[in-house]
């Protein structure tokens, strides 16, 4: 499957008012966890392959958001 990633979701969608990022445990997201954040209407993006702690994703998400909306 495709995966969507970060910063390339937020560079294709310029459109938003508002955003929530979900960020997992160091383990990740389970499956019954991931359904109801989609069910919720939560679109899954990635950061790709790597593997970072919770703290550390939190500002990399938060960088890039910051980043892709001074474009």
């Amino acid at each position: 499957p495709e995966v969507n990633l970060v910063n390339n979701y937020l560079q294709d969608n310029k459109s938003y008012a508002t955003m929530i990022f979900a960020i997992g445990p160091e383990g990740g997201i389970s499956l019954s966890e991931e359904q109801k954040l989609i069910s919720s209407s939560f679109i899954p993006i990635s950061l790709g392959s790597r593997i970072m702690r919770v703290e550390t994703a939190a500002i990399y998400v938060s960088s890039i958001a910051n980043f892709c909306s001074m474009r």
